[in-house]
């Protein structure tokens, strides 16, 4: 996949800065940011009102209940240059030496203190007619992806953008190759086409080498810098931007600015406000601080969202885990007996190959279990898992660190690991109604032994029964990796406004840019379709600034 990550702790840590806005939080503050408007500059919000919006992903043009105070930052210090890039993952990246290779004078800002972004938890990237796709004799077409991928999506993505990317991908992966980026082949990832080019070194790797590049070829990477508002011209294009670092804020004058910040993965009150879940029942893995600065910002110049509410789900995880370890993969990943705190079943559990449709069954209810009995765990730990996790850990592959790993959990006290010699006892373990548990058991055991799931579907490989002790169960949180819902851009990643215009000098690429989904991740079709949007973004909006 593309941003499965080693990052299992809870990213509760954010800034005052992350609060969410929304277009009529704008709309209701254009008064009292009319000071800064006159200043040149538009600035961003403090903490909003309680949110309490919930119910499906928000699409373009959906207002929110927010209202939003406005601050005036006054700069210390300004700077001419021809380009700002927000967020130093692979979008910024590609977008800087984009920059760089098309002349421009460009600064590269990150607010952490090293770059990579969530890139840095990737595997791979998506792309058609790569060469690596030639030399192995892979041969698809735009239009046939394109087809599978709509449909997925019930054509609520953008057809025009998507397919834009798509006839550019191939040539993506050639040029990332130039600037330094090693790939280590082309993979499927459980369903998905063999569309995966994965990296040699995870993205950590791949991130540090188009880093140095980034340096060596002339991008100035500024880091422990954040950007924290867009500086509006008089005719309300985006003319800069005022970003702080240290006690320093600097204005940077530009050209053009692009937004490549991540999203709003670890903004608690975004995720309440734009989607369909309560960040406190998830639990979110990657790189910590994506606050939504960018979305936010662009929102507060009056620009329009697509489906700004979707997220990678990835289905189940132990909270504060990491999620390559054999406990969390054994846990999350395993299709044997899942129930909710009824303990009752509730999808068919070899959806888990596609880890999209794993986390939208699993958000669909407020608490998760995966039980395993030892005769399943056996297979797990000393034949091969059921299901892997991508590169990190392969199906097939024996979790022989599993059991030293959930004994050293055990002994921790970690809450959401159990183990019983009877299923009574692990009612009581885990809180779940033992009546219906017990009821769920016989009747999952009974199709087992009949090699049919006449409920869900299930194939007969993963009908494991639930019969012999001790009793592994996991409860799961609902994970996710990063939101994929963002600003509406053009095919040239302008941002566009609500009134449907491009917003002068303001582009968006990655994960704050919308239009590649609809509701869902597309990972059991076009696995590493965002990393390659990401990418394709990056260089698209830097090219078509040099173009004007």
């Amino acid at each position: 996949m593309d941003t499965e990550n080693a990052r299992g702790e809870d990213a509760s840590k954010r800034s005052e800065e992350s609060a969410g806005l929304s277009r009529r939080s704008f709309l209701q503050g254009s008064i009292a940011a009319g000071a800064a408007l006159a200043m040149g500059t538009f600035a961003p919000g403090c903490a909003p009102t309680e949110n309490t919006a919930k119910g499906d992903p928000k699409t373009e043009g959906d207002d929110t209940a927010a209202t939003q105070e406005h601050a005036v930052l006054t700069p210390t210090e300004t700077r001419d240059v021809d380009v700002v890039v927000v967020g130093a993952g692979v979008g910024g990246m590609a977008a800087a030496l984009q920059a760089v290779e098309q002349g421009l004078n460009t600064v590269l800002l990150e607010k952490e203190s090293v770059t990579g972004g969530t890139s840095s938890y990737a595997e791979g990237m998506f792309a058609i007619d790569s060469h690596w796709q030639q030399e192995a004799d892979v041969d698809y077409t735009t239009a046939e992806v394109l087809q599978k991928v709509m449909e997925y999506h019930h054509w609520m993505a953008d057809a025009e953008l998507t397919k834009a990317f798509f006839d550019a991908s191939g040539d993506t992966i050639a040029w990332l190759e130039s600037k330094g980026g090693v790939f280590t082949g082309v993979e499927t990832l459980g369903p998905s086409l063999r569309t995966w080019h994965t990296y040699e070194g995870m993205g950590a790797g791949f991130t540090k080498r188009l880093a140095e590049a980034c340096r060596s070829q002339g991008v100035d990477v500024l880091v422990k810098t954040a950007a924290k508002q867009l500086v509006i011209a008089d005719d309300g294009s985006v003319s800069g931007v005022i970003a702080k670092a240290g006690s320093d804020l600097v204005q940077f004058n530009a050209r053009g600015v692009i937004l490549t910040s991540g999203g709003y993965a670890d903004n608690a009150d975004m995720i309440n406000e734009y989607t369909m879940h309560d960040y406190d029942d998830l639990t979110v893995m990657g790189t910590p601080e994506r606050t939504g600065d960018g979305i936010q910002m662009a929102l507060e110049a009056g620009a329009d969202t697509h489906v700004l509410g979707t997220m990678m789900m990835c289905g189940g995880a132990i909270k504060g885990m990491s999620a390559s370890s054999q406990l969390n993969v054994c846990a999350g990943r395993q299709p044997m007996l899942w129930v909710n705190e009824h303990g009752e079943r509730f999808a068919n559990e070899g959806i888990v190959t596609n880890f999209s449709f794993t986390g939208n069954a699993m958000g669909l209810q407020r608490e998760v279990f995966n039980v395993i009995d030892a005769a399943a765990m056996r297979h797990i730990t000393e034949v091969g898992c059921y299901n892997g996790r991508g590169v990190y850990i392969r199906t097939g592959e024996p979790m022989t660190e599993f059991h030293g790993e959930f004994e050293k959990e055990q002994a921790a006290g970690n809450p959401y690991i159990f183990k019983a010699d009877t299923l009574e006892e692990l009612c009581d373990l885990t809180g779940m109604e033992r009546e219906s548990f017990l009821a769920t058991v016989e009747h999952y055991n009974e199709l087992c032994a009949e090699g049919a799931d006449a409920d869900y579907g299930k194939k007969a490989d993963y009908l494991q029964p639930v019969k012999e002790a001790p009793f592994y169960t996991f409860k799961l949180a609902k994970a996710y990796y990063c939101t994929v819902g963002g600003l509406k851009v053009n095919t040239n990643n302008q941002v566009i406004s609500t009134e449907g215009s491009p917003i002068g000098g303001l582009y968006a690429a990655g994960c704050d840019a919308g239009g590649l989904y609809g509701s869902s991740y597309d990972v059991g079709i076009a696995a590493g379709s965002q990393q390659g949007w990401t990418a394709h973004g990056g260089r698209t909006a830097a090219k078509h600034l040099a173009s004007l």
